[in-house]
């Protein structure tokens, strides 16, 4: 079960990398260059406006701040996997701290990372649930930059709750096949012994 939620884990570590690496590449991406227009050229109507180019430059560059953002967590992840469980226990208070003085997002996605580590002894879907909470009924900002981020960790969690549902439906019907085996034991150890019975009976009888 460890090493599945492990492995489910390095999958998402995987897509999210390359996500932001081609997010990465979009953003820095020069625009195609536009043919020189001369002077006696007459505007068309209906022709395209084109923006600003501080406004591109301002839009890029949220871009970039959103893509470094991301890329940041993927990072904090990446090493909080390496720690021992003592590292992973105190990073695990000083978020606790962080979030509680200011509630920022960022605190609130790296407590749900550290409750969702695979097989480590702070793991705890419960309170990693109510953290992503908010993501998962569509309450934050539409331009968060923890937003991708958010569904993923909720992807895991998903992932995570189906293995251990599945998990715990095979250990209940191998406990009723046990249940059922030991009951037909049982009940041929009963048959031999009545056989057992009827043939010292019948050993008796011809003795006399």
């Amino acid at each position: 079960m460890i090493e599945r939620t492990r492995a489910i884990a390095n999958i998402i570590v995987r897509v999210a990398t390359i996500a932001v690496a081609a997010l990465a590449v979009g953003a820095c991406r020069s625009p195609a260059p536009q043919p020189p227009q001369t002077e006696s050229a007459a505007p068309t109507l209906g022709a395209t406006r084109v923006a600003p180019r501080g406004a591109r430059c301002d839009c890029n560059a949220r871009l970039v701040q959103r893509l470094s953002e991301s890329a940041a967590l993927l990072d904090y992840y990446a090493n909080l996997r390496t720690k021992a469980a003592t590292g992973q226990r105190q990073e695990l208070e000083e978020l606790r701290r962080e979030f509680a003085a200011g509630s920022a997002e960022a605190a609130r996605i790296k407590l749900a990372m550290v409750y969702l580590l695979p097989g480590a002894a702070v793991r705890n879907e419960v309170q990693a649930a109510q953290l992503l909470d908010p993501y998962a009924r569509g309450d934050t900002r539409a331009d968060s930059p923890f937003r991708g981020i958010a569904q993923l960790l909720l992807a895991h969690l998903d992932q995570s709750r189906r293995l251990e549902a599945g998990a715990q439906a095979q250990a209940a019907k191998l406990r009723e096949e046990q249940k059922r085996s030991e009951e037909l034991q049982r009940k041929l150890d009963a048959l031999k012994e009545v056989e057992r019975a009827m043939i010292l009976k019948d050993q008796g009888v011809k003795t006399k």
